[in-house]
């Protein structure tokens, strides 16, 4: 129960998280989903009460990265089709999202920027993405992340070539 909560395949939190997270975004309500879309920053977000029914749910499963879990919520919000084969870096290289843009994504070390950016970039994929794939990244946003994002917006690139 010490555990940081993650949304990773293969080990018991994670499909428990994973599982937590999709009840909780398939069940917002019109209001609450509106509510977080009106949000401008995770400090926004962090005022509201569907932020807290999932860290609440979370939290009987282990640690929960409050720190990071504000922005993936405001994205999550966003996204109005859950399309687990797709995953946000690959449809990005899909749609021509241009490489600089895609590099300054990789290179900003600020979360809320990070957030900002992606949202932005939302309705090129007409707002549908795997959620999971992309709360994941959200919360463990690092060197590994960032070299998984670079491969899959990377192959799709080439390809299209």
């Amino acid at each position: 129960m010490n555990e940081w909560i993650n949304f990773n395949k293969g080990n018991e939190i994670g499909d428990q998280a994973r599982s937590e997270l999709m009840s909780w975004w398939h069940g917002l309500s019109p209001k609450d989903s509106a509510d977080l879309r009106r949000c401008r920053t995770s400090a926004e977000v962090v005022e509201t009460r569907p932020y807290y029914n999932l860290v609440t749910s979370l939290k009987k499963l282990g640690r929960v990265q409050t720190n990071k879990l504000p922005g993936a919520v405001l994205l999550l919000a966003q996204v109005k089709k859950y399309t687990p084969e797709q995953v946000l870096p690959r449809q990005l290289g899909q749609v021509g999202l241009k490489d600089i843009q895609f590099r300054l994504l990789l290179r900003t070390s600020s979360p809320e920027q990070r957030v900002a950016m992606i949202r932005r970039w939302l309705p090129r994929v007409k707002y549908a993405t795997n959620i999971l794939f992309l709360t994941q990244a959200m919360i463990s946003w690092g060197p590994g992340s960032r070299r998984k994002w670079a491969e899959q917006f990377y192959q799709v690139e080439n390809t299209n070539q």
